[in-house]
């Protein structure tokens, strides 16, 4: 009858066979499992199995097998080295994404920087701009938003050349970035997520500078525009030094306070408005 049951269901393991004739047949009578039922004689193999365990513990597991959940039976050499194999393929495909985001980050800072000056450019500051002004509309502080222009860029121009115009500008930008202790500005995630951001510089365009800051005290309406008015005497105090000669850098400044109530582009005539007068 064993014999039949084996013939019509193959054993999977070499130990099937053997365990299902220990089944059909009842131990000896000198036997110590003689008299016990079949229950029994199985929860007697079950604790055997469990000291056997006990007393020889399974080797680690190989790192592939844990990642992907397979048993140690599993992991024939074949499949250990297809699993090798797509462990560095996943390795490699992690630091070429990495290399691919570092990439994009450069690019995008490029996109966002002006070509003379080391500040974000007109469309990077308009939209760094918009999203403050949503959040200050949607709750958050009101900040001031200053614009400087270089009065006399022209004049140098004229007078001392192209790029002596261009260094008085950047001498300008660079005592923005000094004065605000600025990077570059941009809005971060947790910046976002608590309504608050750094200081802000970027060019408009011509002979301007933008500085857009939200970590100032409410200050009455005749002290908004004090911090400016620093950043503007530092620079043309100071002049410029082209060619063995110093020249007079002449600066114009306005300042507002941004609550929400305009579009960035609003708030930028409004500016150029105070400017004029």
């Amino acid at each position: 009858m064993a014999d039949e049951i084996e013939r019509t269901q193959p054993a999977r393991e070499p130990g099937d066979a053997l365990r299902r004739r220990m089944d059909a047949y009842p131990p000896p009578a000198d036997h110590p499992d003689h008299g016990a039922s079949q229950e029994d004689r199985q929860r007697g193999r079950s604790a055997y199995r469990l000291g056997a365990s006990l007393a020889h513990p399974p080797q680690p597991i190989q790192d592939e097998a844990s990642v992907l959940g397979l048993p140690p039976r599993l992991l024939t050499p074949r499949i250990q080295e297809a699993i090798t194999g797509l462990m560095e393929e996943m390795d490699h495909t992690r630091l070429r994404l990495a290399n691919s985001q570092a990439h994009e980050s450069v690019l995008n800072s490029l996109a966002d920087t002006d070509g003379v000056l080391p500040v974000l450019n007109r469309r990077a500051i308009l939209r760094e701009l918009d999203l403050r002004v949503g959040l200050a509309r949607e709750g958050g502080s009101p900040f001031l938003v200053s614009l400087f222009y270089l009065t006399n860029f022209d004049a140098l121009r004229r007078i001392a050349g192209l790029d002596a115009a261009l260094a008085g500008l950047t001498r300008l930008a660079a005592e923005v970035l000094s004065a605000a202790g600025l990077g570059d500005g941009r809005l971060k995630a947790d910046e976002l997520a608590e309504g608050r951001f750094a200081a802000l510089a970027g060019t408009l365009g011509g002979a301007s500078v933008v500085l857009a800051r939200g970590d100032e005290p409410p200050r009455p309406p005749d002290q908004l525009g004090a911090r400016a008015e620093k950043i503007r005497l530092g620079v043309t105090d100071k002049g410029l030094r082209w060619g063995g000669v110093l020249l007079p850098l002449a600066v114009s400044a306005a300042t507002v306070v941004a609550d929400g109530g305009e579009e960035a582009g609003a708030l930028v005539a409004r500016l150029d408005r105070l400017l004029r007068q």
